[in-house]
């Protein structure tokens, strides 16, 4: 199990971000932990066999115990990790180094723009140069990183520069998320909402990325994502997945209280913030019963739950495996797969109407394959065709004439369909061929 740790307050924070989803009171506890206290309920967390823990804020570095609650964590758990999650302005060379010296495993350095222009406008005017400064500092002592863009209302047209600055800072992976309607950022869905977020994703995927990236939007925009821009994403690692809280992660506030997800721990009951187990005052009994029975109770009804709120989940065919959290989501429609749906189609019929042109010429291996050398992997790609095949599928030039051609092989209209499109988006993404009209709406 996961462990997401608010180790500080969602207010106790060193920026003033204008979209944070901790602020306003979305996150009410304000109580903080001292070191004895920390040290009792790290030892409750050890005793309940959780080895994984991310530790959020607000601003996690500003918790002054923090080496001491990696370093005991690691002491204990010798095949535990260790995470933080944070803006890096507060990560020094010698703060990166205490605290890779405690064991820390991985930053997340959170950033909302590939510039200084675009990130400040969110979090702050000087902001960029002090999470920057925090990443060369923590490359400067080996530590791993990976960066966390968080899509708002100011970076929606930033995310095509996202991949080329996340290679060129040498991360070890990427993770998307879309500003939730939460804090601070309530108050910019009333001209902005989450579709404009899975269209600045779409936006990201130029070309296929040499690197590892997670995105959050549900198991439907995965599968567009993947076809549509080969962009390689693991169905079992969607983030978004069916509810998940009480099984493989949990949640605990900054006064210690433990809960299956942050969603049910400030979710108000009759007005009022709920409480779950306190990792420092209740018996160690009541909170392995809670955590074993409670958790367990909880994710039952919350998936039941998912199946009957929304409609467009009673068709689909993720509905075992996916939904919108039935905590923090309106019923109904599921508005984002409503609009994978719809441009599901548009990007079809646009493929399937369009010309291509070869922008990288073949290699060829052998009478049956034939290679690429491109720049969006190591290794060139290799295709299984000869190059004269290809070469008479390029020459066509129209995708609905290479749809004909694949007709001819024993498939009927829609197979062939289906994988001229997939070859042809495929090619694509590695930057060989160029779909003319290749766009979301």
């Amino acid at each position: 199990m996961t462990l997401f740790w608010d180790i500080v307050p969602g207010e106790v924070c060193n920026f003033y971000c204008l979209t944070c989803y901790a602020a306003d009171n979305a996150r009410p506890d304000l109580r903080v932990l001292d070191w004895p206290e920390m040290k009792k309920a790290l030892d409750r967390v050890i005793s309940l066999n959780i080895k994984d823990i991310y530790l959020l804020g607000g601003e996690p570095l500003m918790y002054r115990d923090i080496e001491k609650f990696i370093g005991y964590f690691k002491s204990k758990v010798k095949d535990g990790f260790c995470g933080i999650v944070t803006n890096g302005s507060l990560v020094t060379k010698e703060k990166a180094r205490s605290l890779i010296n405690a064991g820390l495993d991985l930053f997340n350095f959170s950033i909302d723009g590939t510039t200084a222009e675009i990130n400040d406008l969110n979090r702050g005017k000087g902001t960029f140069e002090l999470i920057m400064d925090g990443i060369e500092n923590a490359k400067a002592v080996g530590m791993p990183f990976v960066i966390g863009y968080t899509i708002t209302p100011f970076n929606t047209l930033d995310t095509v520069n996202l991949f080329p600055f996340v290679q060129r800072i040498v991360a070890k992976a990427l993770s998307i998320q879309i500003t939730e309607k939460s804090g601070r950022a309530i108050h910019y869905f009333k001209e902005w909402n989450y579709i404009e977020g899975l269209k600045a994703i779409c936006r990201m995927y130029q070309y296929r990325p040499p690197f590892y990236v997670t995105v959050t939007p549900k198991k439907l925009f995965v599968d567009f994502l993947n076809y549509f821009f080969n962009a390689g994403l693991n169905q079992n690692e969607a983030k978004s997945a069916i509810c998940n809280g009480g099984l493989t992660m949990a949640f605990v506030s900054s006064g210690g209280d433990l809960f299956p997800c942050a969603e049910y721990a400030y979710s108000r009951s009759n007005g009022q913030v709920r409480r779950g187990v306190n990792l420092v005052s209740d018996n160690f009994d009541v909170i392995e019963a809670f955590v074993n029975k409670d958790f367990t109770k909880f994710n039952k009804a919350m998936r039941l739950l998912a199946k009957t709120k929304f409609t467009t989940c009673k068709s689909c065919k993720y509905i075992d495996f996916c939904s919108p959290c039935p905590l923090s989501s309106a019923p109904g429609v599921v508005p984002e797969c409503e609009w994978v749906k719809m441009q599901t189609n548009k990007l079809k019929g646009k493929v399937l109407n369009s010309q291509i042109k070869l922008l990288i010429k073949p290699q060829p291996i052998n009478d049956s394959k034939i290679s690429f050398s491109v720049t969006t992997q190591k290794q060139p790609l290799i295709i299984n065709t000869s190059s004269v095949e290809f070469q008479k599928l390029i020459d066509l030039q129209e995708v609905s004439a290479i749809v004909n051609i694949y007709k001819l092989k024993n498939q009927n209209i829609e197979q062939a369909e289906y994988k001229v499109i997939e070859l042809l988006c495929k090619l694509r993404s590695h930057k060989i061929v160029e779909i003319e009209g290749f766009d979301i709406e």
